[in-house]
């Protein structure tokens, strides 16, 4: 067995609905046979809002690290990004800055870090058995992201 790091990501109703359309689209364009078809629409609406789905996955633990870590920061920084956009140009406040706060623990809580396994002569990495959820790793990789 060799063993494989995941970054998996928890689903939201926005990455659904993004999802649900992009295969819309694909049926309507054709890139999706029709015999395949409902299968495809099937599969996205099993999606469930909260399921992990894995969003990066290697075997290598050092490349797995660096990579994480600059997936992390773009997402952290997307969603400030977003915030400081709502709220415009207003002094500081204790609701600013929980505001600020409850952003960063949105994002930390979307993402996990998984351990798992595939067989010696696997490749695809996607499919993966989970040996466990590492929140040590994920703890570590948050707060050395910048």
């Amino acid at each position: 067995m060799k063993k494989v790091w995941s970054l998996e990501k928890r689903t939201t109703q926005q990455d659904i609905d993004s999802i649900k359309t992009l295969t819309e689209t694909m049926i309507k364009d054709g890139d999706i046979p029709a015999e395949l078809s409902q299968k495809a629409l099937d599969k996205v609406n099993a999606i469930k809002v909260g399921d992990w789905h894995p969003f990066f996955v290697i075997n290598n633990y050092y490349k797995f690290c660096g990579e994480a870590k600059r997936r992390l920061s773009a997402a952290d920084q997307k969603a400030i990004k977003v915030l400081k956009e709502e709220i415009g140009k207003v002094p500081f406040s204790e609701d600013i800055n929980t505001k600020f706060k409850n952003t960063h623990l949105d994002v930390f809580n979307m993402f996990r870090v998984v351990e798992g396994e595939i067989e010696d002569n696997g490749q695809d990495l996607y499919k993966y058995n989970t040996v466990k959820v590492n929140d040590g790793v994920y703890k570590y990789l948050w707060c050395s992201k910048r």
